[in-house]
């Protein structure tokens, strides 16, 4: 389901744009080849499921471990192995060695459910997260930093499932605490949903225009 990072070259074209400027068209080709794979961002029509789309529906361009270098983040949508009208969405985060793109996670995502799934990523006090786990009657979720060019798990939420006890990097906390730390995360995240399950997703513009900005600046449509 994810492109192996042996799947991506880069090009001379590329390299070169990257002496010349921004280093983050050094992501051109990865972009480009998981539109090949998964296809561009596809709105999909479906009475009851505004929010579904498939192929590749997002670019962020964020500096997880504060180094100046931007981390590509590209979240992708596959249809769901059983249903139609619902897709299953990941994110992979890609950096940047030695001018060479590098895989730095793969398939991040969200369940809720065995029906849905969405993916996410948040920001507290300045460090950005990625975030995995379940997120649905219950609570298991692991927010992932960056550090040395490496993800590791830097907080876990979770809510017991025998006693309903809010543990927050394994400790017990008071609920108001935990709710507030939870809900912190959920209110800072940059957030996309393909089911029917995750309120409130971005607008089709919002998503098509972020896309469309980062494609430009990445530079994926110049060979």
């Amino acid at each position: 389901m994810v492109i192996s990072a042996d799947e991506v070259a880069v090009s001379k074209n590329t390299t070169l744009t990257y002496v010349m400027g921004d280093i983050v068209t050094l992501y051109a080709d990865v972009v480009r080849q998981y539109e090949e794979k998964y296809g561009t961002l596809k709105f999909c029509a479906d009475p009851w499921n505004s929010s579904y789309y498939l192929g590749v529906f997002h670019l962020g361009l964020i500096d997880f471990d504060h180094d100046d270098v931007e981390e590509l983040v590209i979240g992708y949508a596959v249809p769901h192995p059983n249903m139609e009208g619902i897709s299953w969405l990941y994110m992979d985060v890609w950096s940047i060695e030695s001018g060479t793109p590098v895989m730095k996670y793969e398939g991040a995502t969200i369940t809720q459910s065995d029906v849905g799934r969405h993916c996410e990523y948040t920001c507290l006090d300045g460090t950005y997260y990625l975030v995995k786990g379940f997120d649905g009657s219950g609570i298991d979720l692991q927010l992932l930093e960056m550090k040395n060019k490496v993800f590791s798990t830097a907080y876990t939420l979770k809510v017991s499932d025998m006693d309903f006890a809010p543990y927050l990097n394994g400790t017990v906390i008071p609920q108001k605490m935990f709710y507030d730390f939870y809900y912190n995360v959920r209110d800072n995240a940059e957030k996309y949903g393909g089911t029917i399950f995750i309120g409130e997703p971005p607008s089709k513009n919002d998503i098509q225009n972020s896309l469309n900005q980062a494609r430009e600046r990445i530079g994926v449509d110049k060979k």
